[in-house]
């Protein structure tokens, strides 16, 4: 039935034009097919192939965080695995790596082809090219994957019930233990309430106006999605919540874990702002206030922006693929021997821990680092209000600079208590040091426990020497800054300068010099570290980003609300555009109506009167014919005819 061709590709026949209408531009996919055919290292976070990410979609064929969405999953606990929709090879990759047998299917070739290209090396992957409503197997599958792909079925199927008849098929596929793995964007996700654009669409307000088409994708809310599983036969579901989404997962909440009222999952959820697809940069409110409120009201399953569901038709109970804990979070983009995973549990008494692993050890073995020093290992979960997000807050209810300097207040009289100088000043002076291990000394990593004292958590880098204290305090207002930028940019505190102009204002209300040298000497520092950690072009490239941020004016704009509003506006201009001109379409679809009616009534008139003197003229027939048979004449004649044919019949 299928044959393996030239690239790889298991296909139907000689023809590789498969129609199907999902695709990033051929364009885009030729540019990947030809670096990823031709690049040395293609496996899991590969360094090479996150030096080519240059724009959305070779961003999320290509970013390491787009592994971290199933990493957690045991899948040496399956034999045989079928991914439905490769795409480009990401998650397929991840499958092979872990040793499985892997059939990859994709409905588009040109993308076939570059997962094809992605697995080159790895034997125990084999890709098919077919549209999964035409798939034929023998097969049974222990794992069965459907990332971003359940939410297109009515596109392929012209079925009252495309969800169920799509998961029935799954599930006719399953082995008996089985699983379906599954990642869809949830139709009421707290982004699409913010003002992000709906995923597929790139509209607003789309979902949760439920605009969806016939015969085109949707998604669904979490209740909706355990009775289409349910009706397809999958009576158990376990819901996981990446965020912010299932396409770049920074984090990832357990069911387990949001049954457990106590674990504080907005401190972590909070940190990773939800992301327009659309490049729309306005929003409605602050994501990160907001998460609280939902865990403080248990909202958090239905309101996540995707859902990761692990479905099957039997109950796991002790559920062999995958450890009980609360919530894993993932380090950003950095070199592959530094991705991290942070997995957050209860231990026996009930206490929160975090444990930090690498997550390519055999990688990261062979790196050593003469500058940083890479702390793992377990600590315990620090609980209290993350001091990061009480900024916000702040400036918004009372707008001037001071208020900004008076919540770095706390976070710099700390940085004092921390340094060697701390018993000859309370003044600092640009000769301050710090112990390298104060590094992430930094506003997102510091806590106000119970007692409303500062805590700082989460040391994960340290220096090699000691630090300028001034550094940590450059690092920590210009992260700050460039983090909520847009939300700064709301109010009146920075008027209009410059980043760098600000971060000045900051060090002389501390009196602390800061100069062109000084802030050439902290970028040296901080491309030192970014070289080391994160994979850049070139540092010329990074350094020019960085002063390109620095130099980035704090300008105000216009309330979200505005733009929102001129771009519903505007939409609306369109619309009703639209809506007029159907509507003159209308009026003479109409007219032609009216006047086509008018004829037929005319018409209508002739046939009826026609009709009539038809009718007149079959009754005076009628009365004739029977004039004439009840005649005298009429039965003589009948007489005459009669006997001659009855005497014939007796003589002969």
């Amino acid at each position: 039935m299928y044959k393996k061709d030239d690239n790889g590709v298991h296909i139907k026949s000689d023809s590789k034009d498969t129609p199907f209408s999902y695709t990033d531009g051929e364009e885009i996919e030729e540019r990947l097919y030809n670096r990823i055919s031709t690049a040395k290292d293609v496996s899991l976070a590969s360094n090479e192939l996150q030096a080519l990410i240059q724009d959305w979609p070779s961003e999320y064929h290509l970013s390491p965080l787009r592994h971290n969405l199933l990493s957690f999953l045991k899948l040496d606990q399956f034999d045989n695995i079928l991914e439905i929709g490769s795409g480009c090879g990401a998650i397929t990759r991840l499958f092979g790596e872990r040793g499985n047998q892997v059939v990859a299917l994709e409905g588009s070739y040109n993308r076939a082809k570059i997962t094809a290209a992605r697995c080159r090396d790895l034997e125990n992957v084999q890709v098919y090219c077919d549209a999964f409503g035409d798939y034929i197997s023998s097969k049974k599958y222990d794992l069965i994957s459907m990332i971003g792909v359940l939410e297109y079925s009515p596109g392929y199927s012209s079925s009252e019930n495309p969800f169920e008849d799509a998961l029935s098929k799954v599930r006719s596929l399953l082995s008996d233990n089985g699983i379906l793995v599954v990642a869809i964007e949830n139709q009421l996700g707290l982004k699409y309430f913010n003002a992000c654009a709906e995923d597929h669409s790139n509209e607003l307000f789309w979902g949760i106006n439920n605009f969806y088409l016939p015969n085109t994708f949707r998604t669904f809310g979490k209740k909706e999605l355990e009775s289409i599983f349910g009706a397809a036969g999958f009576d158990h579901t376990s819901f996981y919540y990446p965020f912010p989404d299932y396409k770049l997962p920074r984090a990832i909440i357990s069911d387990f874990g949001l049954a457990n009222e106590s674990f504080p999952f907005y401190q972590i959820i909070g940190k990773f702002f939800s992301r327009d697809y659309s490049q729309n940069a306005e929003r409605l409110f602050i994501e990160s206030r907001v998460w609280e409120l939902l865990w403080k009201n248990r909202l958090v399953g239905h309101l996540a922006n995707s859902f990761l569901i692990i479905a099957s038709t039997k109950e796991h109970k002790n559920k062999p693929y995958v450890d009980s804990w609360c919530a894993q979070s993932f380090s950003s983009s950095r070199k592959k021997e530094f991705l991290t995973v942070n997995t957050f549990f209860l231990d026996d008494n009930g206490e929160f821990w975090v444990n930090k692993e690498l997550q390519y050890v055999d990688v990261s073995k062979e790196t050593t680092s003469d500058t940083l020093r890479h702390h793992l290992g377990k600590e315990a979960f620090v609980a209290g209000r993350p001091y990061g997000f009480l900024g916000l807050c702040n400036i918004f209810s009372n707008v001037t600079f001071q208020t900004y300097l008076d919540y770095l207040s706390p976070w710099i009289e700390f940085l004092k208590t921390l340094a060697h100088t701390e018993q000859q000043s309370k003044i600092i002076v640009v000769e301050t040091r710090l112990p390298g291990r104060y590094l992430d000394c930094q506003l997102s990593n510091l806590m106000l426990n119970p007692d409303e004292k500062l805590e700082v958590f989460d040391l994960e880098w340290e220096y090699h020497s000691s630090l300028p204290l001034g550094f940590v305090v450059f690092r920590g207002v210009f992260y700050d800054i460039v983090e909520n930028l847009y939300w700064y940019r709301k109010t009146e505190i920075f008027k209009g300068e410059s980043i760098a102009y600000w971060i000045g204002e900051v060090f002389k209300s501390i009196d602390v010099e800061f100069n062109e040298d000084i802030l050439n000497f902290y970028l040296n520092l901080e491309l030192e570290l970014q070289n080391e950690i994160f994979v850049i072009k070139s540092v010329e490239e990074a350094r020019s980003s960085l002063e390109l941020t620095l130099n980035q004016e704090i300008l105000q704009t216009a309330t979200a609300w505005d733009n929102i509003n001129n771009h519903v506006l505007s939409r609306t201009r369109q619309e009703n555009e639209l809506i007029k001109q159907e509507k003159e379409k209308l009026i003479d679809e109409k007219n032609r109506l009216l006047h086509e009616n008018s004829d037929f009534q005319r018409d209508n008139k002739v046939l009826k009167k026609d009709q009539e003197i038809l009718s007149k003229q079959l009754r005076e027939t009628i009365d004739l014919v029977e004039d004439c048979r009840t005649s005298a004449s009429w039965k003589i004649g009948r007489l005459v005819t009669f006997l001659p044919r009855k005497l014939s019949q007796f003589i002969s």
